[in-house]
């Protein structure tokens, strides 16, 4: 039995970008912390310069998302990443329509828009504590505080 969660991206007006379905490992200490780590690669701008590590936008952020978890897995021992080919996803990431809920989760992560030039939000809500958090990153390390 995995640990199933939902993460909803948001464009810049708030409105549904895309919704993630992961089968396993969808806990904040690994599902989370993915997020985190792609999340704080750069800032989201509208305007990117040359060779910069920004996001154009919450789209190229959706986009970066899905293609880094299907792309790549986490070593259980190393916590390194290795590329995996997505042909033989073991994480089960998957696109689902907009707006749909009730797939078993546990956890659902949502990507909100934070300005021009911030980084995006990242929250997490525990469907059966009914607790939402932020993920907050303190000197390389995230901690989820309550929202």
């Amino acid at each position: 039995m995995g640990t199933r969660s939902i993460t909803v991206i948001e464009d810049e007006e708030g409105k549904e970008l895309c919704r993630i379905y992961r089968q396993f490992d969808g806990y904040p200490s690994h599902h989370g912390d993915e997020l985190g780590n792609i999340v704080n690669r750069g800032p989201v701008v509208s305007r990117k310069v040359l060779g910069s590590s920004d996001y154009l936008g919450m789209p190229e952020l959706a986009a970066t998302v899905v293609a880094t978890l299907k792309s790549y897995i986490r070593d259980p021992v190393t916590g390194n990443y290795e590329w995996n080919n997505p042909m033989f996803d073991n994480n089960r990431i998957q696109l689902m329509p907009k707006g749909k809920h009730d797939a078993g989760e546990e956890w659902i992560y949502t990507i909100t828009y934070a300005g021009d030039g911030e980084f995006a939000n990242v929250y997490a809500y525990d469907v059966y504590e009914g607790q939402r958090y932020i993920l907050h990153e303190d000197l390389d390390e995230f901690h989820w505080l309550e929202a």
